[in-house]
């Protein structure tokens, strides 16, 4: 009685042990693969924003770029352009977050609107040469994007660049708004699962971890009975039952063969001894 009830609860722990075995390492997976969604979703979200505000800002360039290169066309210089202050102002007060505009000629000279930033007039030329004729250039510092675009003359050489710079901590607080809610549906979405996968492992582990239970009694008992125990047909299969009952029938012919054996040359060691003091 006390060895079935050692054997109940043995057998207790390692259907709760397979239960919790399986449940941990789907966990793991499916945590795994939810961090990896949602790094790509988040990464994917940045980039898509950055660039949706880098494009949105070119337009603005590119509208000022092309009125400096119609009044260059027909000889008037960026500081003689009276449409090119109005066109700034319009600009800075119409799109929200833009810190500054200007416009650096070709000596580094800036004319514009905001606070630029305070940098040389050697730098901006440096700078303005490092740029292709019809590319533009990024910088960033802590709380500033700046985006720069080359304009030319009728010659096609550089003649200066149009600088706008935008609100960066705008920007990476709405990125940051999205990466905590991201987070925060990773963790809901995670505890969800892990109940379903617990309860799910559960309830097809348990019927399986019973019968995996039965079959090691049956197998562990066949040694230390009178005669094999079966195991019934509905475990597992009929067939994988069947081999079961055969593989404990013939351990337990053996262990009866084995134990006769042992009984024979027990008792034929005593008749060599009184044959030996004779």
């Amino acid at each position: 009685m006390l060895s079935f009830a050692i054997n109940e609860q043995a057998g207790q722990r390692r259907q709760r042990f397979l239960w919790w075995k399986i449940s941990v390492l789907l966990v793991i997976v499916i945590a795994f693969v939810l961090v990896i969604i949602t790094f790509l979703n988040y990464s994917n979200y940045r980039k898509t924003y950055l660039d949706l505000n880098l494009s949105r800002h070119l337009v603005l360039a590119k509208d000022l770029h092309q009125t400096i290169e119609t009044g260059l066309n027909i000889g008037i210089k960026p500081a003689e352009n009276l449409n090119l202050l109005p066109a700034i102002r319009d600009k800075i007060n119409r799109h929200a977050g833009i810190r500054y505009i200007g416009i650096i000629n070709d000596v580094g000279e800036i004319i514009g609107e905001g606070l630029m930033p305070a940098q040389s007039g050697l730098d901006w030329k440096k700078r303005i040469s490092n740029t292709a004729a019809d590319g533009y250039w990024q910088a960033s510092n802590t709380n500033t994007f700046q985006l720069g675009m080359v304009f030319t003359n009728n010659f096609n050489i550089k003649a200066g660049a149009v600088v706008i710079g935008y609100d960066r901590i705008t920007i990476e607080n709405a990125i940051e708004h999205i990466r905590n809610k991201l987070c925060i549906d990773v963790l809901l979405t995670l505890g969800v699962l892990t109940f379903l996968t617990l309860l799910g492992v559960y309830v097809l582990t348990r019927k399986f971890a019973a019968e995996l239970f039965e079959i090691a009694n049956v197998i562990e008992s066949t040694l230390g009975t009178a005669g094999p125990h079966q195991v019934v047909p509905q475990v597992l299969s009929e067939s994988v039952a069947k081999d079961i009952n055969d593989f404990t029938r013939l351990s337990h012919q053996l262990a009866q063969k084995m134990a006769e054996f042992e009984c024979e040359i027990s008792s034929t060691k005593p008749l060599a001894k009184a044959g030996g003091a004779r």
